[in-house]
């Protein structure tokens, strides 16, 4: 087989597999859930207590954010380690790694429960150039469009920016 044939093979196979494939099986990754009517206690009491303080939708969004990231991370090698987490309920996973999408549905959850976002107000973006599909979120706060990448946040991304290549 020649050298460009083996390459374009393993590049479609690539393509399906991850971008086609994928998208369908993990949750939270291809398909929009509707967020949970009901939060489980713990979720319930950490969105209490974000309601509890006032500011503006921005200073609200940080804290919801610094809510997910104190208490999950990403990690590139468990992305790969620990693939079972991508089925596992986000709401249910002990604190420790979990996987961008988990951790986007998370913070999308607790904006959107809060009454202070509409889905509207919350893009899911996926970043091409990765090993595995990367996403974050795209947040509007007080009118401004803000990138937010929970799973990045480990690595020295912070709020307001994203990773892009091989998060």
């Amino acid at each position: 087989m020649e050298p460009i044939t083996l390459l374009l093979e393993i590049l479609i196979t690539y393509v399906v597999i991850v971008w086609i494939i994928l998208p369908l099986v993990v949750p939270n990754l291809g398909i929009r859930r509707k967020v949970p009517r009901e939060l489980p206690l713990y979720w319930r009491e950490v969105l209490d207590g974000l309601q509890a303080s006032h500011g503006s939708d921005k200073e609200f969004l940080v804290r919801a954010y610094e809510a997910v990231t104190a208490r999950y991370h990403g990690g590139r090698m468990e992305t790969v380690t620990k693939f079972w987490k991508a089925f596992q309920n986000p709401f249910t996973q002990a604190p420790g790694f979990m996987y961008c999408t988990g951790m986007n549905y998370l913070l999308r959850t607790l904006l959107v429960q809060s009454g202070r976002f509409a889905e509207v107000d919350i893009k899911i973006v996926h970043v091409p150039l990765n090993f595995i599909i990367h996403q974050y979120l795209r947040v509007r706060a007080d009118g401004v469009w803000y990138d937010v990448d929970p799973w990045a946040q480990r690595f020295g991304t912070p709020f307001g920016k994203k990773r892009v290549w091989f998060g």
